[in-house]
């Protein structure tokens, strides 16, 4: 039984992503909406916020759905690499990623700097 635990957890380990690619994707993620919230057009304000009040076919009209996979898929790297380093503090900032009234920018720029502490660390 100890053994299939081990092997579980190595299992598990090999399929966190590495801290300098999720830091790449971050950082990429983090650029992408800063383009954007330069237009200064309506799409900005559903990138950047997640409104409770938004409805969802309105944010599919403006094309913002291969973004907002983006940021579930990232926000999926980080909570692997959080759970798998004990780092708890980035599990429970990366947890409240997208929820409504949430400001994306400033959660993602205080979790990249979180992670490049790990990185120099």
């Amino acid at each position: 039984m100890k053994r299939k635990d081990y092997l579980h957890e190595e299992a598990r380990k090999n399929n966190v992503p590495g801290l300098n690619a999720t830091i790449i994707s971050l950082e990429n993620t983090l650029e992408e909406l800063e383009q954007s919230l330069k237009g200064g057009n309506e799409k900005d304000y559903y990138l950047d916020r997640t409104d409770a009040h938004s409805p969802i076919a309105r944010v599919e009209d403006l094309g913002v759905e291969s973004y907002y996979t983006q940021v579930a898929t990232l926000k999926n790297e980080i909570v692997l690499y959080a759970e798998a380093n004990g780092r708890n503090d980035i599990l429970e900032r990366a947890n409240k990623l997208m929820e409504a009234g949430g400001d994306l920018r400033s959660d993602l720029s205080m979790i990249l700097t979180l992670l490049k502490e790990d990185q120099t660390s």
